[in-house]
């Protein structure tokens, strides 16, 4: 996996875990690296569809990350 994946998916997660909270660039970077086919990071896309975390909830999103992650072998 290239670096630029992991990076995408670690600043993904700062801006969920530090103070202020940035839940719409949480999105778009877990997004980057989940297009790219990082597993972890398409979990976390599932967890911010299923809470509503930066988007609507939706579960049907949820349900279609959590898939994908569980096929590239997350889990």
């Amino acid at each position: 996996m290239h670096p630029k994946i992991n990076a995408q998916y670690n600043l993904g997660l700062a801006y969920i875990h530090f103070k202020p909270q940035d839940y719409k660039q949480a999105i778009y970077w877990l997004s980057k690296s989940a297009d790219q086919g990082n597993m972890v990071a398409q979990h976390q896309m599932g967890i911010m569809y299923r809470e509503g975390y930066g988007v609507l909830k939706d579960y049907v999103m949820a349900y279609m990350f959590f898939n994908i992650a569980s096929a590239n072998g997350h889990g």
